[in-house]
């Protein structure tokens, strides 16, 4: 993402009206691509080498300075609104670059998708010279270990044959995506057996006829649209993943149509 020296848009809002861009005048540029890795190792004595049993990002999320700089004196009503809308909000919000130097722009399946990052800005400190304010000096926290693509979601309705959901993201492990199922009538087991994923199957048993079906393989949940959950039909308590690459599904069930949507990760910078 190339936010330096640019305009950007924060909570749906842009800083264009207010003069404001991310400078660098006691900062630095942020360098980093993603949060750590940690690796898991043992050593095997007869090979005399150290193996990979597992990884993780770090707990630890990333952290980093940032310089709002206007070229002009900002005036104190137009402090207040800036202030209002960039610091110490309560949650995360979506920060992406201006759309004029905005480099992430991909387009998929014919739809232009942009990559953001979801941060806090917090701690700020004015930055003023003789001609009175321009601008602040803050912490920004990343929620996540690395940038996100605008959500991709594929419709399907014909299961006749495999279907295929292709996964390019820039990290390796697996993406857990949202699944809507709307069934036709008539009551069946659902099943989506991931062929790049060793043939895995996510099977969902006893499925009532013209239910509307939300599943969140992220955080685990099987809800219907009455908000009633099924979770206890999910068959040995394996959700669906996505594997980077392309995805063959096979799928089975009194299906009317499927829709699976997820998110890309990207490098930051």
């Amino acid at each position: 993402m190339n936010l330096s020296g640019h305009y950007f848009t924060y909570d749906g809002k842009s800083s264009t009206p207010f003069g404001l861009k991310f400078m660098h005048l006691d900062t630095e540029r942020f360098k980093k691509l993603s949060a750590d890795i940690e690796y898991q190792t043992s050593y095997k004595k007869g090979a005399r080498e150290h193996v990979i049993n597992g990884t993780k990002f770090t707990d630890t999320p990333l952290e980093f300075e940032v310089e709002f700089i206007s070229e002009n004196p900002i005036e104190e009503m137009s402090a207040r609104k800036i202030k209002r809308w960039l610091f110490n909000k309560p949650d995360f919000a979506k920060l992406y670059a201006d759309m004029h130097h905005d480099d992430t722009y991909e387009r998929i399946n014919g739809v232009m998708k942009r990559t953001y990052i979801k941060c806090v800005f917090y701690s700020p400190e004015e930055i003023r010279f003789a001609a009175g304010l321009f601008g602040w000096k803050a912490k920004c926290l990343i929620s996540s270990p690395m940038a996100i693509q605008d959500e991709i979601e594929m419709k399907f309705s014909d299961f006749t044959n495999d279907i295929v959901v292709p996964v390019d993201t820039d990290l390796s492990g697996y993406v857990y995506p949202l699944i809507t199922i709307h069934m036709k009538t008539g009551s069946s087991d659902v099943s989506i057996i991931n062929k790049a994923d060793q043939s895995r199957q996510f099977k969902i048993v006893d499925l009532n006829s013209a239910s509307k079906i939300f599943i969140d393989n992220e955080v685990g949940t099987i809800v219907d649209s009455d908000g009633t959950s099924w979770y206890g039909n999910l068959y040995n308590r394996q959700f669906f993943r996505l594997m980077p690459g392309n995805n063959p599904l096979t799928i089975n069930g009194n299906i009317a149509s499927l829709t699976i949507a997820w998110s890309n990760s990207r490098w930051i910078v």
